[in-house]
């Protein structure tokens, strides 16, 4: 009896233990003409990730979109051939039950190592970095000052949509005159409205690191938060309409605007110097992902 106990005592460690992965999970290639097509329709293209209860939708994502999800680095982190940035599927795969969201991540690598292969490693590079200090005038007052208080995420609308974001859920809530309201934990509210030479954007809630991996979301470079500043602050930001979109935090993460728009460094390092900060090219050591081995082609569903 004591044996048997001891079995079934081992046989749910291992079970606990084990490497989540999706019930089911199916890919496809997916074509940039086909956003585009859905945006020159006037409709709203699959792009980008939604999580629910027992389902995740990836679309139009580039083999290092899920990259990125999968091992929690950016995409300047990624060593690997071209066609890592290059080649873009849907996949909608269904998550087991008791599965959380916070498990996805282990799910993804399981998924890339039975459908593409996948082999990588982590390893320490110096690698030339841009660091996120403090200008010699100091912050701007006006344009970056503490936060009073964290912000809870707002009661649900109806319209309202959600997006997983490698910064967590963000909550997507349209305004009048084109203009849009997300919400994500730990950057707070961004309220996005046309300025009177662009686009406008307040964030309630932001901290420097928090920032700085909004910076590196289509940068060739990682950033670096060497600020030395603590605590969150209530930031506004603008952007001319002479440069390229302003992306809302997260809206670029995981490929949520078509690749052929994205065009490093982030065109929000236009705006660095609003807030009496500023970007400076340094080199310092970076943990890489090394890809050793990744199909171009996944293997059949």
């Amino acid at each position: 009896m004591k044996n048997a106990l001891a079995l079934a005592v081992i046989a749910g460690s291992a079970a606990l233990t084990q490497t989540p992965a999706f019930e089911v999970a199916v890919v496809k290639p997916a074509a940039q003409e086909q956003v585009l097509a859905a945006v020159q329709a006037g409709q709203r293209p699959h792009v980008g990730v939604t999580i629910d209860k027992n389902r995740m939708d990836m679309g139009f994502q580039s083999l290092s979109d899920i990259l990125v999800r999968a091992y929690d680095v950016s995409p300047a982190q990624i060593v690997g051939p071209d066609f890592v940035k290059t080649e873009h599927f849907d996949i909608l795969a269904k998550l087991p039950a008791g599965a959380t969201e916070e498990q996805v991540p282990q799910m993804l690598r399981a998924l890339l190592a039975d459908r593409f292969k996948v082999a990588v490693r982590r390893e320490q590079k110096e690698q030339p970095i841009y660091a996120l200090v403090v200008s010699k005038g100091g912050l701007n007052p006006k344009r970056m000052k503490p936060a009073t208080a964290e912000e809870m995420a707002p009661e649900p609308q109806p319209g309202d949509r959600t997006e997983s974001t490698p910064f967590g859920k963000a909550i997507v809530r349209q305004t009048a005159n084109n203009g849009a309201v997300v919400f994500i934990p730990g950057i707070g509210t961004t309220k996005m409205s046309a300025g009177p030479s662009g686009e406008h954007a307040e964030m309630s809630n932001l901290t420097t690191a928090r920032f700085a991996r909004m910076l590196m979301q289509g940068s060739d470079r990682v950033v670096v938060d060497k600020t030395g500043l603590k605590g969150s602050y209530e930031v506004a930001i603008d952007a001319s309409r002479d440069t390229s979109p302003m992306p809302a935090p997260g809206a670029n993460a995981g490929g949520a605007v078509a690749a052929a728009s994205i065009q490093p460094p982030n065109p929000m390092f236009l705006v660095v110097d609003q807030l009496g900060l500023k970007i400076e090219p340094q080199k310092d050591l970076v943990e890489m992902l090394v890809i050793d081995h990744i199909e171009k082609t996944p293997t059949d569903n």
